[in-house]
């Protein structure tokens, strides 16, 4: 049966016709013998930020009732020191593995001109950048900087809180609901032992979390509530805390801290953080790769990559911001929902070997390959994405070709057997899953 025969209900079961969509498409790379033989041309990666400091402290506090949350080297939301070594980490793989691959010259490092990165305005995305760049070329104190306009707030990234486009509230709403299936509780249903299991961690919640009670509440009784404006969306009650709590006991294990501070040592390990990070997953599934939202946060940057694709596939590109050309390696730098939204607006997938769908970890990337067929001289276009395991996090480990970090497959919509999409597939496939309203060019 082909994918697109594949039908389901509308809510979280979409994301099951994703998987076994994938599934199928990857089970005939396995079948099918793949003998087109490819050159990298150029590849757009699309990064997260790597490891931070809890954007507010002072909310956890209302998760726990007695217990105090570790302290943390750097103010709220800002990448630490380790978090740049570790992208330095992932710059270092990149330099390597794309040189290898024959896009960047043997010996490192490569040009200055050959590595484009622009970083969102945040402190924690412009030393993300930073790292990479650290990384790409084994630099320090002179290294090229990563593009930034510094303003408040950069489109690409934000294109709602820049004002290109809005939300709808209420199309907002029913859009989320939909997706869970008809409401929070029922999207809930399938995760209340990881809320079990989180609140035997947290020991929630403290009385104004609960609702203006002087009594304390727990986890599972918070009620869940979704609320919008124009300028986005959100969720309250277990799903939102459980988010939020499990992200920070991964940056906490990542940060290296000692095992008695990552989650006060009940869910010190890799496995009991990710069984707990379902309930992240759980929330940016809702709020960043439901379609409609998706596609109004998403589809600036989506374009942005595409362009960038273009100018190489077709010597001629409009891309929102301006991409040097002669830069065979482009990076930028944004946040988890910036990536989550692409895979909304595109309906993909990926998995690493820990197991979870669509995670999107500290510093790793989305990454966007152009191809070009040694035989027939056409352009391809494959989908990955790379990310650390929180071990290396944890420990820090030098990463190469021969000691690569995770990499999970992505299948276009447009793939053909072996994963590849050819060029103007892709382009059609891409441009028709954009939110036109949200793709203006509106420079500063």
């Amino acid at each position: 049966m082909p994918c697109g025969a594949l039908k389901t209900r509308v809510g979280l079961a979409i994301r099951a016709r994703h998987i076994l969509c994938a599934a199928l498409t990857l089970g005939a790379f396995s079948s099918e013998a793949a003998t087109a033989e490819y050159s990298l041309e150029r590849i757009v990666l699309v990064s997260r930020h790597g490891v931070r400091s809890p954007t507010d402290t002072q909310k956890l506090t209302e998760f726990t009732r007695s217990q105090t949350w570790p302290k943390w080297p750097v103010k709220d939301a800002d990448l630490t020191l380790r978090g740049k070594m570790l992208a330095s980490r992932m710059g270092e793989f990149y330099a390597q593995e794309f040189a290898a691959r024959g896009l960047l010259p043997a010996r490192q490092p490569p040009a200055t001109d050959q590595v484009y990165v622009w970083a969102d305005v945040d402190q924690r995305t412009r030393e993300t950048g930073a790292g990479l760049l650290e990384g790409i070329f084994g630099c320090q104190d002179s290294c090229p900087s990563a593009g930034s306009d510094y303003g408040d707030n950069d489109f690409l990234f934000h294109p709602i809180r820049a004002g290109i486009c809005e939300i709808d509230p209420e199309l907002a709403k029913s859009s989320i609901r939909e997706r869970a299936g008809g409401s929070l509780e029922k999207a809930l249903e399938p995760y209340r032992d990881t809320v079990q299991q989180l609140q035997g961690v947290l020991d929630c919640c403290q009385p104004r979390l609960c609702h203006g009670s002087n009594l304390s509440c727990t986890l599972d009784t918070l009620p869940s509530s979704i609320h919008a404006t124009n300028s986005g969306a959100s969720l309250s009650g277990p799903i939102s805390v459980g988010s939020t709590a499990s992200e920070v006991f991964l940056l906490e294990y990542a940060q290296d801290m000692p095992p008695n501070q990552v989650a006060w040592g009940r869910a010190s390990t890799p496995d009991r953080i990710n069984s707990l990070l379902k309930l992240h997953g759980l929330q940016f599934d809702l709020l960043q790769r439901t379609t409609y939202l998706a596609r109004r946060q998403g589809s600036a940057l989506v374009r942005q990559v595409l362009e960038t694709l273009r100018q190489t596939a077709e010597g001629k590109s409009e891309p929102l911001r301006p991409v040097p050309p002669e830069a065979k390696l482009v990076i930028y730098v944004g946040h988890d929902t910036n990536l989550a939204n692409i895979g909304g607006v595109l309906g993909v997938d990926w998995e690493f070997k820990s197991g979870l769908q669509d995670k999107t970890p500290p510093a790793g990337a989305m990454a966007f390959e152009l191809l070009r067929e040694t035989a027939s001289g056409q352009r391809f276009v494959r989908m990955s994405y790379y990310s650390q395991t929180l071990g290396q996090m944890r420990e820090g480990i030098q990463l190469s070709p021969a000691n690569p970090p995770d990499v999970a497959k992505i299948v276009p919509g447009c793939a053909n057997a072996d994963g590849a999409c050819p060029w103007k597939d892709f382009d059609i496939w891409v441009t028709g899953a954009l939110d036109p309203d949200c793709v203006a060019a509106k420079q500063r």
